[in-house]
């Protein structure tokens, strides 16, 4: 079966009119805990460890009956957004305004994981890029395209020695082992990695610059009493952090 033209135009206005009628139907009274709802949110493991987990036993107390399915992030995921496939969308990768709406959570930096005993541990400021190039790299990838940020940070400055491509922030720190492989990540999953597993770590050069964290919906769920709830229990947390941490050194340090 092929769409036809006007099949293709009624989309947006059936879009809205699903909204709209789904607002009408709300009970006029929200009670989290009669709530008896599934959640699916798309993150990466960094965002489930940055933003679910920390409001997760607040969450299991004030909705007691309901529950959060958190499934792969790819790409953008507007479609399934629109179709409801998906509630909600924890990503630092750049939305496109005209397709959801977005909630500012915090800005994040870069920092470096490497051995213990690294040649890049003596150093105590961030790692300048010449010295950043010279060590072989573990990357990280984001989504169906596996989207790499550092690298498409770096562009013309330099490329990276690329030993191993992992889509888990979490196994990134596992696969560093005894060998001078360097991993690059968000600074406050660089810090928690560093302590458990008694690595070095120290901030990436300044030229990869920070990225900002958002939750991204659809109109559809815009004015959803359920969706809004979940939506400001998930900021919660970010509601005081509105700026990047004053230093690498301050944060890497253990």
């Amino acid at each position: 079966m092929t769409l036809t033209r006007r099949g293709e135009e009624l989309v947006a206005p059936l879009q809205q009119w699903l909204a709209a009628t789904e607002a009408l139907l709300e009970p006029p009274l929200f009670d989290p805990l009669r709530l008896k709802r599934r959640f699916r949110i798309a993150s990466t493991d960094f965002g489930v460890s940055a933003v679910i987990a920390p409001v997760l036993p607040k969450f299991m107390t004030l909705a007691p009956q309901a529950s959060i399915e958190v499934v792969p992030l790819k790409g953008g995921m507007t479609d399934e957004l629109a179709a409801g496939d998906v509630d909600l969308l924890v990503s630092g990768l750049d939305p496109n305004p005209s397709q959801t709406h977005e909630r500012y959570l915090f800005t994040e930096d870069f920092s470096c994981l490497f051995r213990a005993g690294h040649p890049l541990s003596r150093g105590r400021s961030a790692i300048p890029l010449d010295e950043f190039l010279e060590w072989p790299h573990i990357a990280l990838t984001v989504g169906e395209h596996d989207f790499d940020r550092i690298e498409s940070r770096l562009g013309s400055l330099g490329r990276r020695r690329i030993v191993a491509r992992l889509p888990y922030f979490g196994a990134s720190a596992e696969v560093i082992g005894k060998s001078d492989a360097v991993v690059t990540l968000p600074t406050r999953a660089a810090r928690y990695f560093a302590a458990a597993h008694r690595l070095g770590c120290r901030g990436a050069p300044q030229e990869i610059g920070t990225f900002d964290y958002r939750l991204l919906w659809h109109e559809r769920t815009a004015r959803d009493a359920a969706s809004v709830w979940l939506r400001d229990l998930l900021a919660e947390p970010h509601h005081s952090i509105r700026e990047r941490p004053k230093s690498d050194l301050d944060i890497c340090r253990l």
